[in-house]
């Protein structure tokens, strides 16, 4: 109870603390809970700042990883022949593994990962496809890229490349939240501003001075 007297930088401290927790817990209520339940404000916001959440240029891909044991050129040619049968990537990776892990005791050869790569997201994506656009004529696309690094060849098939576009919400709602709070942060300043307007004391600041 005393502890104050003795030591005043023991009471600065605390009030500093009791201020700190009180802002905090202020904050939370008009910026970070109310941007987390606000729904319909976080759909308003977007819709009037949804130019500004852009997908750069994308490549929808299919990247096949395979074993240096099998013949890239010729797993390429299966996949190609088998994509346009209407075969899906996880019927094309079975059908191989079943065929070429049996002289391996069941060891995988063949895996894949299909994505939407934007521009600058895929080493492998960006050298055989971004920096070779020109030279693609036709969609889908396949090529093949020899990977010293992973020691694996790697089978490359584009089903489209896609233009730069806005991202749904979904895809951004987190950004779009943050910069809500920015704007309900800012809001709120500004409320309390116009509510308790600075006063500021220049015989006082001088003498500081």
């Amino acid at each position: 109870a005393n502890i104050g007297k003795q030591y005043p930088e023991v009471d600065r401290a605390m009030e500093e603390f009791e201020n700190g927790v009180l802002i905090f817990d202020l904050t939370d209520k008009m910026v970070w809970s109310k941007s987390l339940t606000d729904t319909i404000g976080i759909e308003n916001y977007y819709n009037t700042h949804s130019s500004e959440y852009l997908y750069g240029e994308r490549a929808d891909a299919t990247i096949w990883t395979l074993d240096k044991s099998l013949k890239a050129d010729k797993i390429m040619k299966y996949i190609v022949k088998n994509k346009k049968k209407g075969k899906s990537n996880d019927e094309i990776k079975d059908a191989l593994n079943k065929k070429y892990s049996k002289e391996s005791n069941g060891k995988k050869k063949v895996f894949y990962t299909w994505s939407r790569f934007e521009k600058g997201s895929s080493n492998v994506i960006d050298k055989n496809i971004f920096a070779n656009l020109n030279n693609i004529a036709t969609i889908p696309y396949s090529c093949i890229d020899t990977s010293s690094i992973t020691n694996k060849n790697m089978v490359i098939v584009v089903n489209e490349i896609l233009p730069v576009s806005v991202k749904p919400l979904s895809a951004c709602k987190g950004l779009v939240t943050s910069d809500y709070q920015d704007v309900l942060e800012a809001e709120w300043l500004q409320s309390l501003k116009e509510k308790y307007p600075v006063k500021i004391n220049t015989q006082v600041l001088n003498s500081l001075k």
